[in-house]
């Protein structure tokens, strides 16, 4: 008995093979470069090649750009149709246009079957191949004979291929990490982590009895990231899992924008590419960007800091202008004109030179942008120390994640104020999402390194492997785009709830400025501050 059901399972397993790939369109192929140009006009409507596409739209036929209305927006991602206000858009599946029989449609309009010049004039003119006009829901477009040419090549396999980096039984998803990924560093936990969750959904059967597969790619210098991250997006892998970036997110962002792979990450990069609305880059939690605009704002809203005189104290870096550059604009929102840009040598500068420049200025509120790499000296608690041996107390205004673990080794006597802005807190794990958390560390053996980045990490998974489940067994790389535009308010345990939208890619939109109390080190007060726009 035990043999038979052995064989049977085999012999269903083989058979599901078979069936994928004989069954026309059911294992994924690479697109034509003319199927990939219609495919970008079918779900955009705007032509690959640069021309104009424009749409006539109701009786009026009142004139639109084609990307108002693309043929996606009604007859959906897999062509099959969309009901919506009382519209029951066609399927125009190419199967379903073609069969010899013709066609009845949900009107009893009858029609035979459609071609490649009889689809053409439907799409331009409205009418069926039996002379019928179309519902007036349907538009009409104007386009050029070549995009015309690329989209009729797409509407024969729409609906019928499967996204690369996908199979019948296994989902790549690609992470890009520092090298090397030794298994303590920050690369090599953050790997740790999704392979352990994966391994958890892959031995309850998997999504849709699809496996899910980690494909890594590790760049060494920031110079070898944007590479790293091409050459695992055309491995191929359905989508990018959070990437150590290093300072590349907006090139890694454009990239797998180019590409239509989309990538979650648990965290916005360093200059504030997470308020990009890049459609297919969503992040879990504030980066250093937007943490800066939330200090600003809690700065201006506070002690009339907006009539004192401030400054943005930033390394001379590409990152460090592009991020005080964002804080000034900022602080602009608020009429706050008294506001000054100083950089710095994040390597080779005496904070002792830059506290008494700051100091004859008679800057009260500092905003301090510390970098990745620095002389020790340049830590904050350096500027604070030499604040403190010239007097000088002025409100500190930082990044935490930047500031990194110096609040302990504050220097004792610095009579300012300090406040520091974080894109979670402790106080966002409710019991039952850290006892989840625990469990799956202690059952996987996890690094105790980099606590705060295997629990963003172990979001991230979360929030991916719900979506890919929400999306369903027809799933796609724009099924999933359009789930997670849909996530609303999710509460998951671990992170402040997480709201995406159609114009927003950042789930929890602002941070946490916390107050310091400079005697005990401890936190003061926390204020979530979600920034002005």
């Amino acid at each position: 008995m035990v043999t038979e059901t052995a064989d049977r399972r085999w012999l269903l397993k083989a058979l599901s093979a078979l069936l994928l790939v004989l069954l026309p369109g059911l294992a994924w192929s690479e697109l034509t470069e003319q199927q990939a140009r219609g495919q970008k006009l079918y779900l955009s409507g705007i032509s690959a090649r640069g021309n104009p596409v424009e749409a006539y739209v109701g009786g009026q036929s009142v004139r639109l750009p084609g990307s108002v209305v693309p043929c996606a927006s009604c007859h959906g991602e897999d062509g099959r149709g969309r009901p919506e206000g009382g519209v029951i858009p066609s399927d125009i599946t190419w199967p379903r246009l073609t069969k010899a029989y013709g066609v009845t449609s949900t009107s009893n309009r009858r029609h035979p079957p459609y071609d490649e010049t009889a689809l053409s004039v439907a799409i331009v003119e409205g009418g069926d191949p039996a002379g019928n006009r179309l519902d007036s829901a349907m538009p009409r477009y104007a386009m050029a004979t070549e995009d015309m040419a690329d989209l009729v090549a797409y509407l024969k396999v729409v609906g019928q291929t499967i996204d690369p980096g996908m199979s019948a039984d296994s989902i790549q998803l690609g992470l890009l990490i520092p090298a090397p990924a030794a298994p303590d560093s920050l690369g090599g936990v953050i790997k740790a982590v999704y392979e352990a969750y994966f391994a958890d959904i892959n031995g309850a059967g998997g999504i849709y009895n699809r496996k899910l597969q980690l494909v890594t790619e590790s760049a060494a210098a920031e110079g070898e990231v944007v590479a790293a991250a091409e050459r695992l997006a055309r491995r191929p892998v359905f989508a990018l899992l959070g990437a150590v970036t290093g300072g590349q997110g907006a090139a890694v962002g454009a990239l797998m924008e180019s590409l239509k792979v989309p990538s979650i990450g648990p965290l916005g990069d360093y200059a504030g590419e997470a308020d990009s609305l890049d459609r297919y880059s969503f992040y879990l939690l504030a980066g250093t960007g937007v943490q800066q605009r939330s200090l600003v704002d809690y700065a201006a809203a506070t002690a009339k800091r907006a009539d004192a005189a401030a400054a943005i104290l930033h390394p001379r870096t590409a990152a460090g202008e592009k991020l005080a550059a964002l804080m000034a604009s900022q602080a602009a929102l608020h009429h706050w004109t008294a506001i000054e840009r100083i950089g710095y040598d994040p390597r080779d500068s005496d904070p002792r030179m830059l506290v008494k420049a700051l100091r004859d200025k008679n800057v009260e509120t500092l905003f301090f942008i510390e970098p990745a790499e620095r002389a020790p000296e340049l830590a904050w608690t350096g500027l604070a120390a030499a604040a403190r041996e010239q007097g000088w107390a002025p409100a500190m205004f930082l990044s935490g994640p930047l500031a990194g673990h110096g609040i302990p080794d504050r220097p004792s006597g610095f009579g300012g104020e300090l406040f520091f802005a974080y894109p979670t807190l402790p106080r966002d794990l409710s019991p039952e999402g850290l006892r989840e958390f625990q469990q799956f560390h202690r059952r996987h053996g996890l690094s105790g390194r980099h606590l705060q980045l295997q629990i963003s990490a172990y979001a991230t998974a979360k929030l991916l492997a719900r979506a890919l489940k929400t999306s369903g067994r027809n799933l796609s790389r724009e099924k999933l785009v359009a789930v997670l535009e849909d996530v609303y308010q999710y509460q998951n345990g671990l992170t402040p709830p997480l709201t995406f939208g159609p114009n927003r890619r950042l789930g929890a939109d602002g941070a946490y400025v916390v107050g310091v109390d400079t005697d005990s080190g401890r936190f003061s007060s926390a204020n979530w501050v979600a920034p002005l726009r």
